[in-house]
């Protein structure tokens, strides 16, 4: 496992963003610079994962899909920037482990907890519901759940908004770090932890929304 390749990436790529881009970033100070830690972002678009990089004070180890393996290049560059891969058509028992062996040697890893792009009606956002293996993953490994909303990288989709100066917006807001409570049993531990983090996300949402909207009318978030 190496870091180098993920540093290269976010060394040529990022400045793209820095000249095309109007980001506004909450909360980066709730992202533990050391240690085991799970990001759980919201997953709006593709872009999501390159604005995550841009914007996480650390290196990120992503759980992806297995599909993406069987993409000329893209497996394998996913592969080198330490990814792990999920088979979402069985139970996959070794990406679990390969989770918690990366948080055991004090990783972050990131997982989308709605399991897929959705549409931004049917966003955790909204209050609908996640899939409840990232609040077990807490509670097997110890580590705490940072809660991750991210806003307007669909926009990036037209090639306008990636010319010099253009400031296109989007936005990240990172939540406070939720633990599952050890003292509980498992079943109620991930119940409690999947209820905490379905209810930090629309505050996210609502605090990101309106300090974009502030950015828009030129005033700085608050």
């Amino acid at each position: 496992m190496s870091d180098s390749t993920y540093r290269t990436v976010v060394a040529i790529c990022y400045p793209a963003f820095w000249v095309s881009g109007r980001p506004v970033v909450i909360g980066r100070k709730n992202m533990p610079l050391t240690g085991p830690v799970i990001l759980a972002p919201t997953h709006l678009s593709h872009y999501d994962v390159p604005l995550l990089m841009a914007e996480t004070p650390r290196n990120i180890d992503f759980m992806s899909v297995v599909e993406f393996l069987s993409v000329p290049f893209v497996g394998r560059l996913f592969t080198e920037m330490n990814c792990f891969f999920l088979d979402r058509g069985r139970v996959d028992l070794k990406s679990v482990r390969t989770a918690l062996d990366r948080l055991k040697k004090g990783r972050l890893v990131s997982m989308f907890p709605e399991g897929h792009i959705r549409e931004f009606d049917d966003s955790i956002i909204h209050g609908r519901p996640f899939k409840p293996g990232i609040a077990r993953l807490a509670y097997l490994s110890g580590a705490p759940v940072v809660p991750c909303v991210v806003l307007g990288g669909d926009r990036f989709k037209k090639p306008s908004a990636w010319l010099p100066l253009m400031r296109t917006r989007y936005g990240v807001s990172f939540g406070q770090p939720l633990s599952a409570r050890a003292e509980l049993p498992e079943r109620e531990a991930v119940q409690d932890l999947v209820q905490r983090l379905g209810d930090a996300y629309p505050r996210l949402y609502k605090t990101l929304s309106a300090a974009m909207d502030r950015k828009q009318l030129g005033r700085t978030p608050g």
